[in-house]
């Protein structure tokens, strides 16, 4: 199976600073898209809407502002994720290390990417991640998170 390219768009719909917010969630209200074209598909699990990859993909994640995916008013800073427990597989590293390729991630302007090697998964079982992904506001500097997810399976009807 060849290299999958998934690109996802994430649109920041609420923006929450990390440092100041006493909202019960520190993340931002996020909606995740791909981009049209893109390999992939968007499940929803417990209304949370994750990226189904099914083989190695180059993940590249776009931030957007406003239904029209106007250029965000945000940058990626960085990334950081682990299994997520309703996954049903074992990953080979609880962090994810084994799976996601550190060299391959690249930061530019409004974009973030990664590849992700697809390890560990066996047939009829699901992995599933909590991507954490820093981002900035340009005009404030103001910190927030965004949290989109993504699951690992080798038949993308699980």
């Amino acid at each position: 199976m060849a290299k999958q390219t998934i690109k996802a768009v994430i649109d920041v719909r609420f923006f929450r600073d990390i440092t100041t917010s006493t909202d019960k969630s520190r993340f931002c209200d996020i909606h995740l898209d791909l981009e049209p074209g893109s390999d992939g598909t968007i499940i929803e699990i417990n209304g949370v809407r994750y990226i189904r990859v099914t083989g190695v993909a180059d993940l590249e994640f776009r931030l957007s502002k406003g239904i029209t995916h106007d250029l965000a008013p945000y940058i990626p800073l960085g990334i950081a994720f682990r299994e997520s427990p309703q996954g049903n597989g074992s990953a080979p590293h609880p962090r994810g290390t084994d799976t996601f390729d550190f060299k391959s991630l690249k930061l530019h302007d409004d974009r973030l990417s990664i590849t992700d090697l697809f390890a560990g998964v066996k047939k009829g079982t699901l992995i599933t991640y909590e991507f954490f992904i820093l981002i900035q506001e340009k005009n404030s500097a103001k910190i927030g998170i965004v949290d989109p997810g993504v699951d690992n399976s080798e038949s993308p009807d699980l």
